[in-house]
C-alpha cells in the first residue's frame, strides 16, 4: 500500500483517514554562480503568540583555536551529478554515493565499483536541475535486515512528483541492492521542478526523516511552508518498522490535530542538507535564502521555521512589521553580499557538527560550505556563537553539493560536476605536516586548607600530525587560585588549545543578601549578591521573566550581577541562586523583590 497525497483533493493517508489540501531546492546546486534565488528554511515553535526566539546549542565544543589548517584529500573523481555520500553503519567502512540519474555506486577501500549498488534510472524523472535521486538512507538494522530508502523525484504517478521507497540489499551479495521497490509514500510537486527538499535520514530515535522543498518556483507563491495542511515546505517523520506503508510516532506534533500526522516540523522553504549531531541528537539544517540571506537552524518537534514570512531573521516584504510571533530564528545566518565571518555566498550547503578523532580542533563544531565559495573554503561555526571561520583548504574551487560522514565520523565533501567540478568526494584531513591538539576536559579541585589556592595536576594534550614538544602554561603542577584559570596548551610546530581548572573553595556557599534588595519592572540595573563561597565562573538566576546579562565575580563573598527585569515580571520576592562551576550551589530565599 502506499500513501498517496494529491493536490487540491480529498486523499487517502492511511487506511480511512483522509485529508484536504487546499492549494498549494534540492540545494540550487546548479544555478549560476552569482546573485541567485535560493531556498528558505525558518524555524518556530507550534504554539501560536510566542514571541521569536533563538535555540542555544548544547554541544560540547573544542576551544582555544580558530582550527587547524585541513585540506581535502581526494577518495573518487567522475561521478555523474552526486549529490550524496553516506554509510551504511554496518561495520563494513563503506561509503555510497548518489548519482542523481538514479544509480547509488559504493565506494570501498578507497575504490569506486564499477557495477551499481543500485540503478533506478528508468524511475527517476532528473530532466529538471533539481531532480533526481536525492538520497538514501540505511535502516538502523541495516546490517541485519538489508533495509533502505530512498527519496526521489519519480516518472510516475505524476511527473516530477515526490517518492519515498524501500528497497532491500540481496541476502547473498552485500553490493548490489534488489530493484523491487515498495513506495512508502507519493507526494505531487506539480508547480515547478525546483525545491524539492530530498534528504532521508533516520533520526537517533529510529523514526525515518525526510525533509520536502516548498514546491518551487520563488517566493512560495502557495505559501506551502506555512499551510499545515499540505505536505511540502516541511519535515516528515515515519516510523517504517509498524503499520504499511507507515505508521505515525505518537508524539510527533499534529496527531489528532486538523493537519497531516506526518508533520514534524514546517515553516520551510528547502532543506536541501541536515543532520543528527551523533552526541547530542540534535538536527541541524542549513537552509538555502531566496536572495538575500543564507541560515543555519536547528530544527525541534513542532518548530515553524517562518517561511515565507521570514528570510534569516528579517522580515520578507513588507520588510517590517511581519508577524514573527512562534517563530524560531536560525543560530546563524549570513548575507549574499557577506557578513558574519562569511565572505559571500549564494546557497549553503548544510554540513555536520563535528565528532571524529583526526581534526581535534573541529570537535563540536558545525561543519558546513557554501555552493558558490567552493571546496577552497569550508566554513565552521562554533554553537551559540553568530561569526564563522573560513578554513582555507588550498583546493580547486569545486561547487559542493553536499557533506557526508563515515562510521568513524570523519567528514567527506562531495563537489558537483558542473561549474568547474569534477563530481568528487573528498575527505576532510589534517593538513599534512600540521599538528593539532585535543585538550584535556576542564579540571576540578578543592581549596584543602581553605587557603585560597591548590596545585593541580593534569595530561598533556592528545597531539595528531606532527606536533614536537608539548607545554601548558600554566603548567601541571602549578598552584591555582580558588575560581577558574585558563591553561592554554601549544606544540613547537604551533597547534594549540585551551581548557580550564577550577578551584572551589572550602567555604560553605551561600548567598545572604542583595544589593540593592529591590528594584521595578522594566529596570536594567547592577544588583551586589553577598554571601561565601563565591568562585570565578560563578551563575547567578533570578527566576523568571529576570534577564541576567553579565555576572562579574569580585572576590569569594561578592557577585556583580547585571540584570533587565521584564515588564511582565511577576511583582514578588524572588529566590537568588549562585551556581559554582561543578554544580554547587545555594539560595537566597526572598533576597531580592520586583517591585
Amino acid at each position: 500500500m502506499t500513501a498517496t497525497y494529491k493536490r487540491s483533493y480529498t486523499f487517502a493517508v492511511r487506511g480511512n483517514r483522509t485529508i484536504q489540501r487546499v492549494g498549494g531546492n534540492m540545494h540550487s546546486y546548479v544555478r549560476r554562480l552569482g546573485a541567485i534565488a535560493g531556498a528558505g528554511l525558518l524555524m518556530s515553535s507550534v504554539t501560536a503568540g510566542m514571541a521569536a526566539t533563538r535555540l542555544s546549542p548544547r554541544n560540547e565544543v573544542a576551544r582555544g583555536s580558530t582550527g587547524a589548517p585541513i585540506e581535502l584529500d581526494l577518495v573518487v573523481l567522475n561521478l555523474e551529478r552526486p549529490v550524496q555520500v553516506t554509510n551504511a553503519a554496518d561495520g563494513t567502512n563503506r561509503l555510497f554515493a548518489v548519482e542523481k540519474e538514479g544509480r547509488v555506486r559504493i565506494i570501498q577501500n578507497g575504490q569506486l565499483l564499477s557495477t551499481p549498488f543500485l540503478d533506478i534510472e528508468d524511475r527517476v524523472e532528473d530532466s529538471g536541475n533539481e531532480q533526481g535521486l536525492l538520497s538514501v538512507a540505511f535502516h538502523p538494522d541495516y546490517e541485519t535486515n538489508r533495509r533502505f530508502f530512498v527519496y526521489y523525484t519519480g516518472r510516475t504517478p505524476t511527473e516530477g512528483g515526490i517518492v519515498i521507497a524501500e528497497y532491500q540489499a540481496m541476502a547473498g551479495n552485500p553490493n548490489v541492492a534488489s530493484t523491487a521497490e515498495r513506495r512508502i509514500i507519493e507526494i505531487p510537486h506539480q508547480l515547478a521542478e525546483n525545491h524539492n527538499g530530498g534528504l532521508l535520514k533516520f533520526g537517533p530515535d529510529g523514526f525515518l526523516y525526510a525533509a520536502t522543498g516548498d514546491g518551487g518556483s520563488a517566493n512560495d507563491p502557495d505559501d506551502n511552508g506555512q499551510d499545515i495542511n499540505d505536505l511540502l515546505g516541511k519535515i516528515l517523520r515515519f516510523d517504517v518498522n509498524g503499520a504499511q506503508p507507515y505508521a505515525i510516532p505518537s508524539d510527533n506534533p499534529f496527531v489528532g490535530l486538523a493537519a497531516p500526522d506526518e508533520i514534524y516540523a514546517y515553516g520551510l522553504r528547502n532543506t536541501w542538507r541536515y543532520s543528527f549531531d551523533r552526541e547530542s541528537g540534535q538536527l541541524w539544517a542549513g537552509d538555502v535564502g531566496q536572495n538575500q540571506y543564507e541560515e543555519v537552524d536547528i530544527i525541534t518537534r513542532g518548530g515553524n521555521y517562518g517561511w515565507r514570512v521570514m528570510e534569516g531573521v528579517h522580515c520578507r516584504p513588507p520588510t517590517t512589521g511581519c508577524d514573527t510571533s512562534g517563530k524560531i530564528l536560525p543560530v546563524f545566518e549570513y548575507a549574499h553580499s557577506g557578513s558574519n565571518g562569511v565572505s559571500s555566498g549564494c546557497s549553503i550547503t548544510g554540513g555536520y557538527v563535528y565528532r571524529g578523532d583526526a581534526i581535534p580542533s573541529l570537535f563540536g563544531k558545525y561543519v558546513f560550505a557554501d555552493y558558490c565559495l567552493g571546496s577552497g573554503q569550508i566554513l565552521t561555526l562554533v554553537p551559540g556563537e553568530t561569526t564563522a571561520v573560513t578554513m582555507v583548504t588550498g583546493a580547486a574551487s569545486e561547487p559542493v553539493v553536499s557533506f557526508g560522514e563515515d562510521e568513524a565520523g570523519e567528514l567527506y565533501v562531495v563537489t558537483d560536476s558542473v561549474f568547474g567540478g569534477r563530481g568528487g568526494v573528498f575527505k576532510i584531513v589534517l593538513r599534512d605536516g600540521e599538528c593539532d591538539l585535543r585538550c584535556p576536559a576542564d579540571v576540578l579541585v578543592t581549596d584543602g586548607d581553605g587557603n585560597g589556592s591548590e596545585v593541580a595536576t593534569f595530561d598533556l594534550p592528545t597531539p595528531t600530525g606532527e606536533c614536537g614538544t608539548l607545554a601548558c602554561v600554566p603548567a601541571s603542577g602549578s598552584t591555582f587560585t580558588v575560581g577558574t584559570t585558563e591553561v592554554t596548551c601549544t606544540s613547537a610546530t604551533g597547534g594549540s588549545c585551551t581548557f580550564n581548572v577550577v578551584v572551589e573553595g572550602t567555604v560553605d556557599l551561600a548567598v545572604t543578601s542583595c544589593s540593592p534588595a529591590s528594584a521595578r519592572r522594566k529596570a536594567t540595573l547592577t544588583v551586589t549578591v553577598n554571601g561565601t563561597g563565591f568562585v570565578q565562573g560563578a551563575t547567578v538566576s533570578f527566576g523568571t521573566k529576570i534577564t541576567v546579562n553579565s555576572v562579574t565575580y569580585v572576590s569569594p563573598s561578592r557577585l556583580d550581577v547585571n540584570i533587565k527585569i521584564k515588564k511582565k515580571a511577576a511583582r514578588v520576592a524572588r529566590d537568588v541562586v549562585v551556581t559554582n562551576p561543578g554544580g554547587a550551589s545555594a539560595t537566597g530565599i526572598g533576597a531580592f523583590t520586583v517591585e
